[in-house]
């Protein structure tokens, strides 16, 4: 019996859901007790994990949430910009001008977006928003 959990049970390895599953990044590699040096530390490790941002929230109430959280929100506005795009591009390409509601919409989500990333320090992703 080994010191360690079964590997294919525990990460779910060969699963859509598991370890290199679907839209899965994380990658592994051999740990030899006494000989690989860990990638971290656990300091490291702790000052990841207790990491968090603080915002001003659409109801104008400052927030506190943890990275997790935080890099969510940001999804959450990238999704709907795209979105806001997606729909304003049907309208061009039926040789329309989309509504000016559909435009400021766009423009009233990039700003809060860009907003939320000055506040809480992340990085904007333009590349997540591009349809």
């Amino acid at each position: 019996m080994s010191e360690y959990p079964d590997f294919i049970q525990t990460t779910g390895y060969g699963l859509a859901d598991g370890l290199h599953g679907v839209n899965c990044r994380h990658s592994f590699r051999p740990f030899y007790p006494g000989i690989t040096e860990p990638r971290w530390t656990p300091k490291k490790l702790k000052e990841y994990a207790d990491k968090t941002y603080t915002f001003t929230g659409a109801d104008g109430k400052e927030k506190t949430v943890d990275a997790y959280k935080a890099s969510q929100i940001m999804r959450n506005y990238e999704r709907i910009i795209r979105k806001s795009k997606r729909n304003i591009a049907v309208f061009k390409s039926a040789g329309l001008d989309a509504p000016k509601k559909d435009k400021d919409d766009l423009k009233a989500i990039q700003t809060r977006l860009k907003h939320f990333c000055e506040e809480t320090g992340l990085r904007r992703q333009h590349f997540r928003e591009q349809v």
